[in-house]
């Protein structure tokens, strides 16, 4: 698995060309585009996402994305954070 930087296609387009398992539009990663994901249909690999909210997993999956993972506060060490992510996550 390898990241790209959310909305930038061409990353996404070398990354597919060296043969990678799955693109990580990632969020850690300073976004090219904070407006505009990438459209994965035009892709054959298949790329993971995260979501906050059930809304941004469906317009992930609605770009194409093939796996959500939710989003957590990396590196806080707070074992309750991901729990109450996912509660907020179905909740709304």
């Amino acid at each position: 698995m390898a990241k790209a930087r959310i909305g930038h296609f061409v990353e996404a387009q070398v990354l597919e060309a060296l043969g990678v398992d799955y693109i990580d539009e990632s969020e850690v990663l300073t976004p090219a585009d904070e407006n505009n994901h990438i459209s994965k249909k035009n892709f054959k690999i298949p790329f993971v996402c995260g979501a906050r909210d059930l809304g941004e997993a469906l317009r992930r999956i609605g770009e194409g994305s093939a796996m959500i993972r939710t989003k957590g506060e990396a590196g806080s060490g707070n074992m309750w954070k991901p729990l109450d992510m996912q509660e907020k996550f179905w909740d709304k």
